[in-house]
């Protein structure tokens, strides 16, 4: 009894819904950045990402990343004369499909920063766009908007408003689609398991008293 009990318990929990991450590279952990340290590369050389040189650190001045070991600054290393620093993504997606998108900002300097981020159409006109200015240098802020799709393409982008090579740090971008939409193939760990089992065995024996 107790074996059905664990097995249906276990096939419940892989059948939850996670969401899937439709962006590449969405915490720069792809490129090789000794620690402490920053590198730029250019848009040819990054997973994922597209615009200006994209400048990876990797712990330089104890910064924390948000998500995994490295982040990017917007506004690099000015290798090519851009104006303003972009990163941009697109993905294809469900048109009229219901999405998220979110990621993590920082402040380099303790001075406003300021940048714009926007979803573009596959047109390349913007849906949706928000200027952002923030001057926390110890603590990431987390940015989360939900949207509908309005064709079968979306550009996530980054442009900076700040000058200079100095600002603007970003990390964990993230899109997907809410849960209920999304692909169940997840692989649960032993111990979150063996953790929820008790309320398996409190359901059964419940329904053992019944009878």
């Amino acid at each position: 009894m107790i074996k059905h009990a664990v097995t249906f318990f276990t096939a419940a929990l892989l059948s939850l819904p996670v969401a899937a991450d439709l962006l590449v590279n969405g915490s720069f952990e792809d490129e090789n950045v000794a620690n402490n340290s920053w590198k730029a590369f250019s848009p040819d050389q990054v997973d994922g990402w597209d615009g200006s040189w994209v400048e990876v650190w990797d712990g330089l001045f104890g910064r924390v990343a948000a998500d995994g070991e490295q982040f990017a600054e917007l506004n690099s290393v000015n290798k090519g004369n851009y104006s303003p620093f972009t990163l941009y993504q697109s993905v294809g997606v469900e048109a009229g499909g219901l999405y998220n998108v979110n990621f993590a900002y920082q402040a380099r300097q303790n001075t406003d920063e300021a940048f714009t981020f926007s979803l573009l159409d596959s047109t390349g006109n913007a849906f949706f766009s928000q200027d952002i200015i923030h001057n926390d240098t110890s603590t990431w802020t987390r940015f989360d908007y939900n949207f509908a799709a309005p064709d079968e393409m979306v550009t996530v982008s980054f442009s900076s408003i700040t000058t200079g090579t100095l600002g603007n740090l970003i990390d964990d971008v993230s899109l997907s689609q809410p849960n209920d939409n999304v692909s169940t193939d997840v692989t649960w760990s032993g111990s979150a398991v063996i953790a929820l089992l008790p309320i398996a065995f409190i359901a059964l024996r419940r329904r053992t008293h019944r009878r």
